[in-house]
């Protein structure tokens, strides 16, 4: 885990001196049961990443897709350094008219 404190270290700096947004994806540890709602100790090299880092967004496909050709997913808030808000929005995508709603 050394190794990805230290990566997500060197990318906050690099950020920092260029003034730029990075988007770093990082699974879950494969412990989380799909069902199961993501938390930020589940991440993956959590503690360097929740230290460096200044928003987390957490997406996780609820049901694959339903008799109504509908896929849910849940979009979290798991960090914002700046606002402290943290918050869930179910999405519902229908694949007949390429469409999300929430």
């Amino acid at each position: 885990m050394y190794i990805i404190h230290e990566v997500v270290r060197e990318l906050h700096v690099l950020a920092m001196e260029f003034q730029v947004h990075i988007f770093l994806v990082v699974h879950p540890k494969q412990t989380v049961m799909p069902t199961q709602k993501i938390q930020l100790n589940d991440l993956k090299g959590g503690a360097g990443i929740n230290q460096y880092v200044d928003n987390i967004l957490a997406i996780r496909r609820i049901d694959r897709c339903d008799n109504l050709n509908n896929t849910e997913v849940e979009v979290s808030i798991l960090k914002n350094r700046m606002f402290g808000i943290e918050d869930t929005i179910k999405l519902i995508y229908n694949h007949e008219v390429d469409g999300i709603r929430s």
